[in-house]
């Protein structure tokens, strides 16, 4: 994480970026850090979920090439290859927030995200598509079926 007196967010573009922040049980500031937004895309993170680890598991709403990686040394760049078009990423970070890894998903709007005490992690949300990529592998996407309930 980055603990500094005061955060100074690096947008490029016309929008804002996203945020995460840690504070222990009296408000005062752990670390935190910013999700910025390049050129003239936005970040914004829509949902969080904590394990028994106390990582951070972040739902990020982003357009355009965006860099999950708050450390100023390294780039975590999720390329995306339809620009102006919403996309959704999960992204990990440790319990002092440092980042792990990130990876969007494809024609979904992520609603939710829980952990289970095994170390899963359980997303939901729509589809937004007629073809949607639930796996991280950059190789491939599944076809969404209609199911009829009779």
């Amino acid at each position: 994480g980055y603990n500094v007196d005061t955060l100074t967010v690096q947008n490029v573009g016309s929008y804002n970026g996203g945020f995460l922040s840690k504070y222990d049980s009296i408000g005062n500031p752990l670390w935190y850090f910013s999700i910025p937004s390049p050129g003239n895309g936005h970040v914004g993170v829509q949902e969080i979920s904590i394990d028994q680890s106390e990582n951070v598991f972040a739902g990020v709403r982003f357009v355009d090439n965006t860099d999950f990686d708050p450390s100023p040394t390294n780039t975590a760049l999720l390329n995306t290859y339809f620009f102006g078009t919403q996309h959704f990423a999960l992204a990990k970070y440790s319990a002092q927030g440092t980042y792990e890894w990130a990876f969007y998903m494809e024609g979904l709007y992520l609603w939710d995200i829980h952990n289970s005490s095994s170390g899963d992690v359980y997303v939901c949300g729509d589809i937004k598509s007629d073809t949607v990529d639930f796996d991280p592998d950059p190789i491939g996407t599944f076809p969404v079926l209609s199911l009829i309930h009779i």
